[in-house]
This record gives C-alpha cells, sequence and structure tokens, in this order.
C-alpha cells in the first residue's frame, strides 16, 4: 500500500463524521485517494465508499489555474494507479465511478448516503452541478460537505464555491477549520 500523510480535510471530516452515521458515503472529486484513504482507515463503520472522479484532462479543467500541474492526461492516469495502489486494502468497500459527477450520480439511489463529500472542479457551474446532482443522494439527517470553501486561493484564481454553496443553502452552512463547509441535509 501507498502511504500519503493525512489531508487537513480529511482529518476535519473524519472528525465530522465520527459520532454521526456515516456507513455510506461518497467522495466527488477524488484525484490521488488521500483523503478517501485516511476516511477508510479512521471510520471502521463506513461500508461503502464511492469514488467520483472521471480522472481525465477535459476542456474546461484545462482552462483553469490548476491546469499547470495537471497538463494532461498522463498526469492524470498516473494519479489514478496511485489512487488505486492507496485504496487496495478497502477493495471491498469502494466503488470506483470514473466518469463526471452528474454521469456517476445516475448510478446511486437516492437518499441511500450518510454523507457526501464534494472536492472537484470548483468553477461556480461544476459546484452547483455537485451539489444539485447529489445532495438527493443524501438521506435526511445526513452530511453534505466539501472543501475550498474559499473565492480566491493563493493562485489567484477566481473559484465559484463560496457562491454555489451560499446560494444552495444560505445561512445553513457550518464552516471547520481548512476550508471545509457543511450542512445537515433536512428531514
Amino acid at each position: 500500500m501507498v502511504d500519503v500523510p493525512p489531508t487537513k480535510q480529511g482529518k476535519v471530516l473524519i472528525e465530522l463524521l465520527r459520532d454521526r452515521p456515516h456507513a455510506w458515503g461518497s467522495e466527488i472529486g477524488v484525484c490521488r485517494g488521500e483523503t478517501m484513504m485516511h476516511l477508510l482507515r479512521h471510520l471502521p463503520r463506513l461500508e461503502r465508499l464511492y469514488a467520483v472522479d472521471p480522472w481525465e484532462a477535459y476542456g474546461a479543467y484545462k482552462l483553469s489555474l490548476a491546469a499547470r500541474k495537471w497538463r494532461d492526461q498522463k498526469t492524470f492516469d498516473e494519479a489514478f494507479r496511485g489512487y488505486l495502489g492507496r485504496i487496495l486494502p478497502f477493495a471491498g468497500k469502494v466503488f470506483i465511478l470514473r466518469a463526471f459527477s452528474h454521469e456517476a450520480a445516475k448510478a446511486v439511489p437516492d437518499q441511500s448516503l450518510d454523507f457526501v463529500f464534494i472536492d472537484a472542479n470548483h468553477a461556480y457551474q461544476f459546484v452547483r452541478e455537485d451539489i444539485d446532482c447529489w445532495s438527493p443522494k443524501v438521506k435526511p439527517g445526513g452530511i453534505i460537505a466539501g472543501h475550498d470553501y474559499l473565492d480566491r486561493p493563493s493562485t489567484g484564481e477566481q473559484w465559484g464555491v463560496i457562491r454555489a454553496v451560499n446560494e444552495t443553502f444560505g445561512s445553513k452552512v457550518h464552516m471547520e477549520p481548512h476550508h471545509v463547509w457543511w450542512v445537515e441535509k433536512d428531514g
């Protein structure tokens, strides 16, 4: 198994979920799988975790400043291979949906998840689409969360996470350290 240090957002998410139902969940935007690996290691009641990511260098992503690091398909293929190595010990719990978020959501039953963690493309339209597609998948009382609740990271690029989250959830949004946001789904 390839080991990596825990992500800051992973630590926050583990603490958020530890005392809540978390048997079934999904991470939208997996990349190398560091956050997912730590959820699997530290949440023993986690039974099923959907890994949603196209691992693809697509047009809208190539336009972002993040594309400086993720220039070509080879980089995404390497990330996917690394991910597979990290999650191998948890293979019975992980269900890989190698697709764009809106397509992958069709494979998951409504109200079947205890949580969803959104950390994919941070442009407004994609964050909004992820929220719209995945919120119905979460049970009432479950957690809808995400990362990078900030508008302009150190790269100077404009993101749409805050706008999309606030438009959807308004004053229900809770903030945690390391730019993690979350809401409890209404019953």
